[in-house]
């Protein structure tokens, strides 16, 4: 819906660790926003409402936030989406320590057109059905107890980009098209080469 609540993230990772800056808004801020107007006006246009029905003023906070989205997409001009990605969560986090979650996500979906959210889930499988991707996420060292539990267990780190994994197979699917065309194109320049011979021997004439 409209007014369903998301946020508009830069995402980067330096020297191994991954850094968000995200503002909140409505879908409909978000798109306007993104399509040109400034961060105020957008969520003016289209504002957020709490529990109480009051409108949720953008803090400063917020709006330190989307000045460095602005100058991101000042600096890369032409930014467009790409990519849908969609999946279903479960979200744990520890009740000694708020700074560690842990979260698993399956049904992980992705498709490189109709990439508006009105469209809804769906797309390509990136996982088989049985699978799922844990992810452990702490602000310092892992607690005592979850290390040993890792290690009784054989659990490993490993790296796994959604929008990584979906964009290889994207390219992969692009490149296989463009070969079964090259396989067409090339099938039908050796009939037409075939026919244009049979002609000219037919016709009695002799090409160069």
């Amino acid at each position: 819906a409209s007014d369903t609540i998301v946020f508009v993230e830069i995402k980067k990772k330096f020297k191994g660790v991954v850094y968000k800056r995200r503002v909140a808004m409505t879908y409909a801020a978000a798109k306007v926003y993104l399509s040109g107007v400034g961060f105020l006006d957008a969520c003016a246009l289209h504002p957020a409402f709490d529990a109480s029905g009051h409108v949720i003023e953008p803090s400063s906070a917020r709006v330190q936030i989307s000045r460095e989205i602005d100058w991101m997409r000042a600096r890369y001009i032409g930014l467009e989406p790409a990519m849908f990605i969609s999946c279903e969560r479960e979200a744990y986090f520890c009740l000694d320590d708020e700074n560690l979650r842990i979260t698993f996500d399956k049904d992980i979906l992705w498709r490189d057109e109709g990439l508006d959210f009105a469209f809804g889930a769906g797309g390509h499988p990136m996982l088989s059905g049985d699978e799922r991707i844990m992810e452990i996420k702490c602000a310092g060292p892992f607690p005592l107890w979850l290390t040993h539990l890792l290690s009784e267990l054989k659990v490993y780190p490993n790296s796994f980009s959604k929008y990584g994994n979906a964009h290889k197979a994207s390219f992969s699917e692009f490149m296989w098209e463009v070969a079964d065309d090259m396989t067409f194109s090339a099938a039908t320049q050796k009939m037409k080469g075939t026919r244009d011979t049979r002609v000219t021997e037919e016709g009695g004439v002799r090409c160069a």
